[in-house]
């Protein structure tokens, strides 16, 4: 099943799928997007899932990510859902309770000192022009013997984002709160908002609203974040009608219950099939950092999975 929420303030609850479509090896996932295209085009159906970053090198063999042989979770998993599969809930028909019970401490993936070592690194290949910007990151690990759906209720009610969804199959789970829009497609006329900037949020609201300006006028995150509309940019232009790429709003700020993020907007018209836009797009710059395939081997290198 699925459940993310809908624009009226409630839930959209895809139950049980009529098929699944899912690729473990690189070189199906193309094969494997494109048939949930064709299905979702000629059937009419709804498809809800995910594409993972290891699946990058099905889309450019350059990309360097980790090898995931082995592992439980696909590199592309979609369930497909008629429309009668699909039930709209009332935001009160979904209350988390006492989350947080059957949850461990959080604990890092790497030590500290070797957090300090690869940042130092990425500083090196600043210096050196290997790369102008690297979305470094590592994992946080808790034992965990909760109901996935409650866990998601009660981190929604606290940190809600539109782009919120919870994937839950008989094997694994997937959470997501990101606040961030990748693509969206509506017939030729695509939209991306790459978010590059980020301040926390505070009680006071002039201390609120001095961290808001802060952002908004930071000359670093306004130069992180037109890094990646340019990437984008480019991106597009691969797929784009010639000269229909156009940046048409830059760092805006948007207000979330913790934080401040800077987005951008960029749009493009394009005659292109969702498998060929990945190809194009995938992943997203705002992921990996600039230039892509030199910052993804950069994070190959130092993260650990």
């Amino acid at each position: 099943m699925a459940l993310m929420p809908d624009e009226s303030g409630g839930w959209l609850l895809y139950e049980t799928p009529c098929e699944i479509i899912e690729a473990r090896e690189v070189g199906d996932v193309a094969h494997a997007l494109a048939a949930v295209e064709k299905v979702v085009e000629e059937q009419g159906l709804h498809a809800v899932g995910f594409i993972a970053y290891e699946a990058a090198k099905a889309f450019d063999p350059a990309f360097q990510v980790h090898d995931t042989t082995g592992s439980s979770l696909p590199l592309l998993w979609f369930g497909l859902f008629r429309q009668s599969d699909i039930r709209h809930l009332d935001s009160s028909a979904l209350t988390p309770v006492s989350a947080g019970a059957g949850t461990s401490a959080w604990t890092p993936s790497i030590r500290q000192d070797e957090y300090l070592g690869n940042i130092s690194k990425i500083r090196d290949y600043l210096e050196q022009g290997e790369t102008y910007q690297v979305n470094y990151t590592y994992r946080l690990r808790a034992d965990f013997t909760e109901d996935p759906i409650n866990f998601f209720l009660s981190a929604y009610a606290f940190q809600p984002s539109v782009f919120s969804m919870l994937v839950n199959t008989r094997h694994w789970s997937v959470l997501s709160f990101s606040p961030e829009l990748f693509f969206h497609l509506n017939g030729s006329h695509l939209t991306m908002r790459p978010m590059k900037g980020t301040r926390p949020r505070r009680l006071a609201s002039a201390e609120d609203e001095a961290l808001r300006m802060d952002l908004a006028t930071s000359e670093k995150d306004r130069a992180e974040n037109v890094m990646i509309v340019d990437m984008v940019r480019n991106d597009l232009g691969r797929i784009a009608r010639v000269g229909s790429v156009e940046a048409t709003r830059l760092f805006d700020i948007e207000s979330y219950p913790t934080v401040f993020q800077m987005t951008s907007t960029v749009e493009a018209e394009v005659d292109s099939s969702v498998t060929e836009i990945f190809q194009s797009l995938f992943p997203c710059a705002s992921i990996t950092g600039a230039p892509k395939i030199n910052t993804m081997r950069i994070i190959r290198e130092l993260e650990p999975d």
